[in-house]
């Protein structure tokens, strides 16, 4: 069955910007792109730094933004996209269902937030939504999103009286550690040096008096 692209075309100039670092499934959404057609020729980049590139060539109207990059977090593009043009719609394509995630990419500019389990119909369907102004994102997640807002966590709730003491940064760090992340994960997804995540997380175990990630996690767990 053909796409129906007349309601929502875009002018003849426009162009996306797909950051996505696996060549496979970048690959499958830069044909359906294309095939779709509404968001007019279509460029594949797969680093942040190929990313920036693009920008200096020239802002997209439409970019669909993975989150793990090798060099760097998606989130990063995003904020960096959103401050050079304001007009350009912003969708993340990823497979990280984290809600903590998904408030920072939206902050950062996002318009949409979709996990990697899609149809090309629902993909497609989503492209959309965007283009006529929604604001797409999986269902799991926003009911993550709901749950995150509506019922408030020992990190940051007040339930530990030391957290109180926490930077910002460490609270955000504190976050990702009680879900598992590593320091070199954290790293990437803050766009931060690997030895400015273990001094956070050095000042973090200081501050809630614990010697590991097990402790940590008893903690929080506890509280």
């Amino acid at each position: 069955m053909p796409f129906d692209l007349s309601p929502l075309a875009l002018p003849a100039d426009a162009w996306t910007l797909l950051i996505e670092d696996d060549p496979h499934f970048g690959a499958w959404v830069a044909d359906l792109l294309t095939k779709d057609g509404r968001g007019g020729s279509v460029r594949v980049v797969r680093t942040l730094q190929a990313a920036r590139a693009a920008f200096a060539a020239g802002p997209p109207m439409l970019a669909v933004i993975d989150l793990n990059l090798p060099d760097g977090s998606g989130v990063v593009a995003i904020r960096e996209l959103a401050a050079i043009t304001p007009v350009a719609t912003i969708l993340v394509l990823t497979a990280i269902d984290d809600p903590q995630i998904a408030l920072s990419a939206i902050r950062a500019g996002a318009h949409g937030y979709v996990v990697k389990n899609a149809s090309a119909a629902a993909f497609l369907q989503t492209i959309g939504d965007l283009l006529q102004g929604g604001s797409p994102i999986t269902a799991s997640v926003a009911r993550l999103l709901l749950r995150e807002l509506h019922a408030p966590t020992a990190v940051g709730s007040g339930a530990l009286p030391q957290v109180e003491a926490l930077s910002e940064r460490e609270t955000e760090v504190l976050r990702l550690l009680t879900r598992g992340y590593r320091n070199k994960e954290i790293a990437r997804e803050f766009d931060l040096s690997p030895h400015t995540v273990n001094a956070h997380v050095r000042s973090i175990y200081q501050k809630l008096s614990v010697n590991s990630r097990s402790e940590l996690r008893k903690l929080i767990g506890d509280a």
